[in-house]
């Protein structure tokens, strides 16, 4: 599991090392969970940048901008193509986190007619590479045993704390991304007597 890339702001290191880990370990599945693309073009806090593409293309059409949002995606599409070169048997999973879906709001708000030709296929192949996925508005993923996974939707300044509100929000056993940091939070349920009687009596 890895999350939070923030392709093209990733530390190359950082990258490299995960490489290495993939190589070595040659895992049966890898789940992304969320922002490999930071896609700050589109955002509102990315200064500088998302002003001079939007001033850059305030005139252009889908046939300009399209061409554009496909070759932003690149680093990334890049990354999701090194992992299935290194694991061509492996189940690969893609939860998209707010940062991925930026270039969605941003077509869905300034060039509908054209949001069909942007799709995560077709900025990261993940469909041609064989990758599931799901989008960030949609509910967590169920994986394996009890877990689910997702790129997560709480954030504060405790990491356990959004942990916390996305397990509590959900109601499931969840790994997510989001935060940067690590943290963790369990919570156990007691069963109530009347719960434990009908077990005993098979119910």
């Amino acid at each position: 599991i890895s999350s939070d890339q923030q392709i093209p702001y990733h530390d190359p290191r950082a990258i490299g090392l995960w490489y290495k880990v993939l190589k070595w370990f040659k895992p049966d599945v890898v789940d992304y969970l969320g922002d490999v693309d930071d896609q700050a073009c589109y955002s509102r806090f990315t200064e500088g940048r998302s002003a001079e593409f939007l001033q850059a293309h305030k005139d252009g059409t889908g046939e300009t901008i399209v061409p554009l949002a496909v070759d932003e995606a690149t680093g990334a599409r890049e990354f999701y193509t090194q992992t299935r070169k290194m694991l061509p048997k492996a189940q690969l999973f893609s939860a998209l986190g707010n940062h991925d879906i930026r270039v969605f709001d941003y077509f869905d708000k300034k060039l509908p007619d054209y949001v069909e030709q942007v799709t995560p296929n077709a900025l990261w192949g993940l469909e041609d590479l064989g990758y599931d996925f799901i989008y960030y508005g949609d509910l967590p993923k169920h994986r394996f045993g009890d877990i689910f996974v997702h790129h997560g939707v709480a954030i504060s300044q405790n990491a356990g704390e959004s942990v916390r509100k996305d397990v509590e929000n959900f109601g499931v056993s969840i790994i997510r991304g989001h935060s940067h940091r690590a943290g963790t939070f369990y919570k156990t349920y007691e069963l109530r007597n009347e719960t434990l009687r009908g077990m005993e009596i098979g119910h």
